[in-house]
């Protein structure tokens, strides 16, 4: 690699090491100088005082990752560049994943120093109160926990960037129009779980990202990768929860509300891992209905400069649609009111679990009637195709809300 290619890809690494190298030979020096009887009364407190005022040289790091991803990708369509990382380092020894695992090489210096808050932790966990270096380790974690807060989510980013890449080298039969790798994207979670297609399970290898659900399976000739089988968009998706009963557990669905109209049962290995993907992709469809809100006040202001009977169309089926949302909610709360005064004469326990399930379900309410009210701000600015989806998830999340007041009321 020619030398701007080499300040690409390492920046200041060897800046980084001298911290690290310091560090390491002051701690060195304070323990061979104390004696084993006095070592509990040893302070190193001041060594990561002294760590902390240099944590500012990983900035240039941190903000050098766009040019450095950006250089191995380059670099890494070169034959001699991946021949020549094989051949240095014996831990990359598939040519496949070298590019992944340099980049998880690269990100090392990032996570070392977000370890050190957890390190100092530790280090004051086991200090004693009355000790003159606990004030000291306080003082210096305070300090590291400040400088590393924004590197944290660099780092996070970083990783998302990494986890792509090797998603990307490992899946087959990705569509040539379908770019996995985007500067927007980013990637949540991942599980192996089950795919109710036609009455028939499928397992299969889910990854959630901010915009978009990816789902694939084992390639059969090469266990290392796996095929992708389809996307699901989340700007126009409904997530519903589904009860556990004798033939499904830990189940979930989605419904398309795009062209494709298509419904997706999954099931997966726990409750609480069913409970985190519907949180988590609820929040995604709630944003993008967010966006999509914003977009359709914009085009009414927009209008509304030429004439202002839209806009007071608009504004009327607005106050329509939170005399709506009220009502549902009204509704909900009578019934949450009359089933709490049934309850008066129960135990102490069995009230604070009935209490705590009804808040579940007041809170789903809660997300339900957004969804309702997001989706009702958004139908009139539509085409006629897409208005008759949208009216049909309406219909969908209001009969959902019917089937919870009737949960409710049966706890």
């Amino acid at each position: 690699i020619s030398e701007q290619e080499s300040t690409y890809i390492f920046s200041n690494i060897e800046d980084l090491y001298s911290i690290h190298q310091d560090i390491s030979k002051s701690l060195d020096t304070r323990f061979l100088t104390s004696n084993d009887e006095d070592c509990w009364r040893m302070c190193i407190g001041d060594i990561f005082i002294k760590l902390s005022e240099s944590l500012n040289k990983y900035t240039a790091y941190v903000d050098n990752q766009a040019q450095q991803n950006q250089c191995v990708g380059t670099c890494g369509q070169r034959k001699n560049f991946v021949n020549a990382l094989c051949r240095g380092v014996t831990e990359f020894d598939t040519k496949d994943l070298v590019v992944v695992q340099f980049n998880s090489y690269l990100i090392t210096p990032v996570q070392r120093m977000c370890k050190y808050p957890l390190l100092l932790r530790e280090l004051i966990r086991f200090t004693d109160d009355d000790h003159e270096d606990k004030p000291v380790l306080e003082d210096a974690l305070a300090q590291i926990q400040a400088a590393t807060m924004q590197v944290n989510e660099r780092k996070k980013e970083f990783e998302s960037y990494v986890k792509m890449l090797e998603l990307q080298n490992n899946l087959e039969h990705l569509p040539r129009s379908f770019q996995l790798i985007t500067p927007s994207r980013v990637f949540i979670r991942e599980a192996v779980m089950d795919k109710i297609s036609k009455g028939k399970t499928q397992e299969r290898h889910f990854f959630l990202f901010s915009d978009l659900i990816l789902y694939a399976s084992k390639s059969v000739l090469k266990s290392s990768k796996m095929q992708m089988k389809g996307k699901i968009p989340l700007d126009r998706l409904l997530v519903r929860d589904i009860m556990d009963n004798e033939s499904l557990k830990n189940a979930f669905e989605l419904v398309r509300m795009d062209h494709k109209k298509k419904k997706y049962i999954i099931c997966a290995a726990t409750p609480t891992e069913k409970n985190l993907w519907v949180q988590d992709i609820g929040d995604r469809v709630l944003y993008y209905l967010e966006v999509e809100k914003r977009k359709s006040q914009a085009a009414e202001m927009s209008k509304s400069k030429v004439s202002t009977e839209p806009q007071a169309a608009f504004s009327d089926k607005a106050i329509d649609n939170n005399d709506d949302q009220e009502s549902v909610e009204e509704v909900i709360k009578e019934e949450v009111e009359d089933e709490s005064k049934e309850t008066e004469g129960r135990n102490q326990t069995g009230s604070i679990d009935l209490t705590s399930a009804i808040n579940e379900q007041m809170q789903v309410v809660q997300k339900i009637t957004k969804q309702i009210s997001l989706l009702k701000d958004q139908t009139e600015t539509l085409p006629e195709g897409e208005r008759e989806a949208h009216e049909a998830t309406i219909q969908a999340l209001e009969e959902e809300l019917t089937s919870i007041a009737g949960a409710i009321k049966s706890l």
